[in-house]
């Protein structure tokens, strides 16, 4: 069923007037729905005998190959992964800014402290 259903979907991806894919049709299609729909670099490796007893097979294996040689993916770099980062990137350098801040008011307060002190013992 797994592999009917994976030939109906690559069918569908390279008939330009379907407009429903059905990756939902089985469990193999749903699991490679991000390889064949397009955002991933697929490689497929078909297995044929020469035998001639298995000679349906192997055409049908060479006809699937020939369907699924016709997808034409386009991967690409996910923009949300790269814009997360940036948004990362850019609250790690506020927060050690924050800490400069806290750093220089904290030895403020303490020479504060200190001298406060001494003025204390003076007297």
């Amino acid at each position: 069923k797994s592999l009917s259903a994976l030939g109906l979907v690559i069918n569908a991806l390279t008939d330009d007037k379907v407009t429903h894919v059905p990756y939902r049709d089985s469990k193999l299609t749903r699991v490679l729905q991000d390889s064949l729909g397009g955002n991933a670099k697929t490689a497929l490796i078909l297995t044929i005998s020469a035998s001639k007893i298995h000679l349906n097979e192997t055409l049908a294996t060479l006809r699937f190959g020939e369907r699924a040689r016709q997808l034409k993916t386009k991967p690409r770099i996910n923009s949300e992964g790269i814009s997360g980062e940036i948004a990362l990137k850019k609250a790690l350098q506020l927060a050690k800014e924050k800490i400069q801040v806290l750093t220089y008011e904290l030895a403020e307060l303490q020479e504060k402290n200190n001298k406060n002190k001494d003025n204390n013992k003076n007297r």
